[in-house]
């Protein structure tokens, strides 16, 4: 069982139970014992058989191994334009190496531990990361990134020039501080 599921360890064969556990330490009893454990299960489940002139009792020792979860770091860009490509990768540790990956950003689904979409609705937008190790323990990751609104660029109104040498000063065009580029443009 992978850290953190639901365990259901259930006798039969006798008329009342009791379980003594090490790891979780836990006394309880009943023919059912339901855990969450993050760690190895080690006990011992007592069984008592009531009959009219005696009561035979029998013990049995178990260990359940319990699998650590695997952990996802991600990188990933926080900010794009929209149009841009957004890029982000994960990378898995702990658990059983053997990892496989799966993601999702918005309604897009893929496989692998790389996202690379193009991106083109301006606000938040969230993914997410999931992996699955050898074990066959699942774990996920999520994280946002903000999509930005390309500048509206106004230039002017289009002008004609004398194919002359002198200057003419382009200004108070949006948005402040824009590059000019293009034939004959000096800086």
């Amino acid at each position: 069982v992978c850290s953190g599921e639901e365990v259901q360890l259930n006798v039969t064969g006798a008329s009342y139970y009791s379980w003594t556990l090490s790891s979780p330490l836990l006394n309880d009893s009943g023919p059912l014992l339901t855990l969450t454990p993050t760690q190895n299960i080690i006990g011992t489940v007592m069984g008592t058989m009531e009959y009219t002139l005696v009561s035979c009792t029998s013990e049995l020792d178990f260990e359940y191994e319990v699998f650590a979860l695997p952990t996802i770091a991600i990188t990933a860009e926080q900010h794009v334009c929209t149009g841009e490509e957004f890029f982000a990768s994960a990378t898995a540790s702990d658990g059983q190496p053997g990892y496989s990956f799966s993601w999702e950003i918005g309604t897009t689904t893929g496989e692998g531990n790389e996202i690379s979409e193009v991106l083109l609705e301006v606000g938040t937008s969230n993914y997410s990361f999931q992996v699955v190790d050898g074990n066959g323990c699942e774990t996920s990751a999520t994280g946002t990134v903000d999509i930005q609104p390309l500048p509206e660029v106004d230039a002017g109104p289009s002008l004609d020039f004398c194919n002359q040498n002198f200057p003419v000063e382009l200004e108070n065009y949006t948005p402040f501080g824009g590059t000019w580029s293009g034939p004959g443009i000096l800086d």
